[in-house]
């Protein structure tokens, strides 16, 4: 196996896609700090080919990127010349897709010619391809992080395994499955032949006795030919027999029928008279019917007339304004109780008013008092302020006094002293800041009581607008409630108008009632004749199908003696009165019974006749020992002549082969014992291991040679168990897993390279080798021989290719094709640099 191209989307720190190409590469290093995501890429080929990696196994939901719903990763490469694609894809929610596809070449336009699309043939494909699974994969193609040491310290079955499925030896599985197969196959003929050959006596056992009853079945089959004639004269006269009886018993049925039909003479009778009777009260409705029709004309007319005259509007004309006229006397009423109380209202309004300008007045004279004793008060603040400012004046001189020289400079207004100041008593300027106080408290007091005041002219002035704006609103409503009363009043006396127009003078619910009464009057005898007419009507009509059904009746008799007559071919006159029916009838009764009674004759004639005729074919049929028809004991005896014919030939044709089967028998045999052998030889207990004790002992011996030169001609393998010989400490013996890390990792390397050189001599599978780290464990000196091993690994073949991943930057001077990656400090994604 080796890849030629991998892709990935949203694969554990890969956003998006990225594509990483192959193709003409051998020694490829994946570089970068740690977690910027290089094992990944060694997982993703992992995933791809087995759905699984080594660091998480089959818990492959956390391969999707945190910041995605699903991932894919896709792989192709070469396989002793064949081009696959291994194809996967993940989702956080929803199953997994799997896919491998084989390509005719590595043209990326070209068509698959092979597609497998379920998850466990994928696999199976995968490592029947690659002649290793999973485990093995990764114990000797991809040593993973930590996992170096697994083929050197794995158990001896395990080694074999991935042995068996580098060089091939795989193989011999198939070869020994095909080699049972074929033994299987050898040993069902083997054994089908025996049976045949076993059945050869029973065969010529049952031909002798197949061919004997085929002469007597032959021997049968011509006396019952030789009878057939007879059998045929016979079952002729039964028919015609019987078609006479069926016949005759038909026509009875006929007349039968036909004579149920028809009525007894009462019956007759009771027709006709009933008949009468239906014509007769059909007259006397009709005359009835006559009188209701002209007694609804005149009620018709009588309420046709008033409607015309517009009788039911002016009653409904009535009764509107008659029910308008109490809710307008209402109205008139309460119009004229709401004028009386805005009246009341209006004085009561109007005292309001004189009481509010009365407060008014009194609040302004209240206002000019304050205004006086406010003015007062601020000029007994003034001087009282301006003696005190005096006094403190007076009293900073004489502070001055002590210092001041007449004739000298004053020291704060530098100027010339004319006089010196008097003294002042400090009794004197206290007393001044008290008069200031006091006269500023009363100013205090005045201001206050003067804003009081005129909050109260406010107050008394909105109030009197209130009271005035009420009164008018009032004054307004009055209005309103007199136009008003004019209105109603107006609406009333024309309701009263109009009343007396339509009904006159008097009380207009007695007139309107009067009115109602005629009306109804003339309404309810129209419904009386329409109700009193329709059901003459209905009578009469009823009258008209009892009739009609009377005479139907007497047609239907008529008609039913007319059939009759025809049914026993009777010439027969048939009237419509009673009596001619009644002749007709009894003649017809006499007709029917010498027709009955002459069929009856045939009938009886007949029934004779196939008695006679059914004992002699029942005589005939004894005399051939046949108990069951004729025609299906011939058809029966037909087909197991055929039958037993059949088996004859059949058993002719087994023993005639009887002679092959002996020979086929001893190659069969021969068969089973060859490819038994060739089973039994290619198990893994012999062929198999026998290969793999010469793979593993070269092996060592290579590995060691590797490992001695890695590790500075310190180490050794002991054999192909794999233990550690220290060439240093006297070749004394020692456990591979008692080495360092680093040594571990000089061990695992060394069996590694020498496992590729036995690959590429033998033409084994191996054409890729994946290293993740493990050089961080080594000194200079061992990581130059480690470097050295592995560019001879290439160097050896071309077509290898050998990725190694590690953040040693020694390690990344030696390598000349890099996959640079870099992690993005804010995200954790991994950014692809170069490569």
């Amino acid at each position: 196996m080796r890849p030629l191209e991998l892709r990935v989307r949203n694969f554990r720190s890969y956003t998006g896609d990225h594509t990483f190409d192959f193709r003409d590469r051998t020694l490829v290093g994946i570089v970068g700090p740690i977690g910027s995501g290089k094992s990944s890429l060694l997982d993703a080929i992992a995933f791809a080919l087995y759905g699984r990696t080594p660091r998480i196994g089959s818990a492959t939901r956390t391969l999707i990127n945190q910041r995605a719903g699903d991932a894919g990763v896709v792989l192709r490469f070469v396989v002793e010349g064949d081009i696959w694609e291994a194809a996967r894809s993940i989702r956080a929610k929803g199953p997994s897709k799997h896919a491998l596809y084989r390509y005719d070449s590595d043209d990326p336009d070209t068509e698959p010619v092979e597609k497998l699309l379920m998850e466990g043939e994928v696999n199976d494909r995968i490592v029947e391809l690659l002649g290793l699974d999973f485990a093995a994969f990764e114990r000797s193609i991809l040593l993973a992080q930590g996992r170096f040491a697994e083929f050197l310290q794995a158990r001896p079955a395990d080694r074999d395994k991935v042995l068996k499925g580098v060089f091939g030896h795989d193989r011999v599985d198939r070869m020994k499955g095909l080699a049972k197969e074929r033994r299987d196959q050898a040993a069902h003929s083997l054994d089908k032949l025996a049976i045949r050959l076993e059945k050869s006596d029973e065969v010529r056992t049952r031909l002798a006795t197949g061919r004997l009853e085929l002469a007597e079945a032959l021997k049968r089959k011509k006396k019952l030919a030789k009878a057939s004639k007879q059998i045929a004269k016979l079952a002729e006269a039964a028919a015609a027999a019987d078609h006479a009886i069926v016949t005759a018993t038909n026509r009875l049925g006929v007349l039968e029928e036909h004579v149920g039909r028809l009525p007894d003479p009462q019956t007759t009778t009771r027709s006709i008279e009933r008949s009468a009777a239906a014509e007769e009260r059909r007259i006397e409705l009709a005359a009835s019917l006559d009188e209701a029709q002209k007694r609804l004309a005149s009620a018709e007319g009588a309420l046709n007339a008033v409607n015309e005259a517009g009788e039911p509007e002016q009653i409904q004309q009535a009764a509107s304004f008659l029910a308008a006229a109490d809710p307008q006397l209402n109205a008139v009423v309460a119009t004229d109780r709401r004028i009386a109380s805005f009246i009341d209202s209006i004085e009561e309004e109007g005292d309001a008013v004189t009481v509010a300008a009365t407060r008014l007045a009194e609040v302004e004279q209240a206002r000019d008092s304050s205004l006086g004793r406010a003015i007062e008060a601020a000029k007994i603040v003034d001087e009282a302020e301006r003696a005190l400012e005096l006094g403190r004046h007076a009293d900073m001189a004489a502070t001055l006094r002590a210092e001041l020289e007449l004739h000298g400079d004053c020291p704060v207004c530098e100027q010339p002293v004319h006089e010196l100041p008097d003294a002042v008593d400090e009794t004197h300027i206290e007393e001044l800041g008290r008069v200031v106080a006091a006269a500023r408290q009363t100013k205090t007091d005045v201001d206050q009581a003067r804003e009081v005041a005129l909050g109260a002219l406010e107050r008394a002035k909105e109030q009197l607008q209130a009271a005035r704006d009420k009164k008018a609103a009032v004054e307004t409503q009055l209005s309103g409630a007199r136009k008003e009363a004019i209105r109603v009043r107006g609406d009333l006396e024309e309701t009263t108008l109009r009343l007396d127009k339509i009904l006159g003078r008097g009380d207009p619910a007695d007139q309107l009632k009067v009115r109602r009464q005629k009306y109804d009057a003339v309404l309810a005898e129209r419904v009386e004749a329409q109700r009193s007419t329709d059901q003459i009507r209905g009578q009469h009509d009823q009258a008209i199908r009892d009739e009609q059904e009377a005479g139907k009746a007497l047609q239907d008799l008529g008609v039913r003696l007319a059939e009759l007559a025809t049914r026993l071919d009777v010439e027969l006159t048939i009237g419509d009165d009673a009596r001619s029916l009644g002749v007709a009838f009894e003649q017809l009764r006499q007709n029917w019974k010498e027709a009955t009674a002459a069929l009856g004759r045939d009938r009886q004639a007949a029934e004779q006749d196939l008695a006679k005729t059914q004992a002699e074919q029942a005589e005939l049929l004894s005399k051939l020992g046949i108990e069951t028809d004729f025609n299906s004991t011939v058809a029966v005896l037909a087909d197991r002549i055929d039958r037993i014919e059949e088996s004859v030939d059949r058993d002719t044709r087994e023993l005639d082969q009887a002679t092959a089967l002996y020979a086929e028998k001893e190659i069969a045999a021969d068969k089973v014992e060859l490819f038994g052998r060739i089973n039994t030889d290619l198990t893994d207990s012999r062929f198999v291991r026998f290969l793999l004790d010469e793979e593993r002992s070269r092996l060592a011996e290579l590995g060691s040679e590797h490992f001695q030169r890695l590790s500075g001609g310190r180490y050794r393998f002991h054999d192909d168990k794999f233990a550690i010989v220290d060439l240093t400490s006297a070749d004394a013996t020692r456990r591979a897993d008692s080495l360092s890390g680093g040594e571990t990792f000089l061990a695992s390397l060394g069996l590694a390279l020498a496992l590729a050189e036995m690959v590429a001599g033998t033409g084994g599978r191996l054409d890729a080798f994946f290293l993740d780290e493990g050089f961080g464990t080594l000194d200079p000196e061992h990581l130059d021989l480690a470097m050295e091993g592995i560019e001879r690994l290439v160097a050896d073949d071309s077509k290898r290719l050998v990725v190694v991943v590690s953040h040693v930057p020694e390690l990344r001077m030696r390598l000349e094709d890099l996959i640079e990656l870099e992690r993005n400090p804010l995200t954790g994604d991994t950014r692809v640099i170069a490569g």
